[in-house]
């Protein structure tokens, strides 16, 4: 599984929003993900904000871009990222789906 700092950055930004008593769990749980599991793209910033994508998308999601290009499949429920990866050609699910299908009971 592939990331960026960018989207470290803001799941960890979303981690420093709960609650204090919570916080060491989800920290260590993000703690080990990021040694054990991910591999991290670094992207630098100077490189992402002159894609045509920075403009549209912020940081975070033209570096998501860029991973694409680079043949990445890109998991995300942000339909304006969803819409410039589809347009470029990437390989893009959307996870409201692939969560429904797995959430719905078999026929």
């Amino acid at each position: 599984m592939v990331t960026t700092p960018y989207i470290l950055t803001e799941v960890s930004n979303f981690l420093d929003q709960l609650p204090q008593v919570v916080k060491p769990t989800f920290y260590s749980v993000f703690s080990r993900a990021v040694t054990e599991v991910l591999e991290e793209l670094f992207q630098g910033s100077k490189r992402v904000v002159t894609e045509d994508s920075f403009t549209k998308l912020g940081l975070a999601d033209a570096g998501i871009v860029e991973a694409a290009k680079d043949g990445c499949l890109v998991l995300t429920v942000d339909l304006p990222l969803v819409l410039r990866l589809q347009s470029a050609g990437a390989a893009v699910l959307i996870f409201n789906h692939v969560r429904e299908r797995a959430w719905s009971p078999e026929p």
